[in-house]
């Protein structure tokens, strides 16, 4: 991979390679910057997502399921759900201002 490469730039007229370096810069520059700035977005979501993926597998499989009914604990999680949920969409709303759209600034 890294030889075809530098065949390729090899093979293209010297002149322009400073034009390429000088349109790839802005965007590692922007790479840079933002990836720290997702890593600390990611960190902070990683246990909520981890909660909603388990409350929805206790909720959603077959024997919890079952249990839950049995033991009637599905009022508990229910509200417990609801409140998560709540809480989970009013932090990934598009109004909340603390967490830019990085993806788009990312794809420019």
């Amino acid at each position: 991979m890294l030889s075809a490469i530098i065949v390729l730039l090899a093979t293209i007229n010297w002149r322009l390679l400073p034009i390429i370096l000088i349109a790839i810069i802005p965007a590692l520059i922007a790479r840079i910057y933002f990836t720290r700035i997702l890593y600390d977005w990611q960190r902070r979501r990683t246990q909520m997502e981890r909660r909603a993926g388990y409350l929805d597998w206790l909720m959603t499989s077959d024997i919890h399921a079952k249990e839950l009914r049995l033991n009637q604990l599905g009022d508990f999680y229910g509200t417990n759900i609801n409140v998560f949920v709540a809480i989970f969409v009013k932090k990934n709303s598009p109004s909340a201002a603390s967490e830019p759209p990085l993806n788009l600034l990312l794809q420019l």
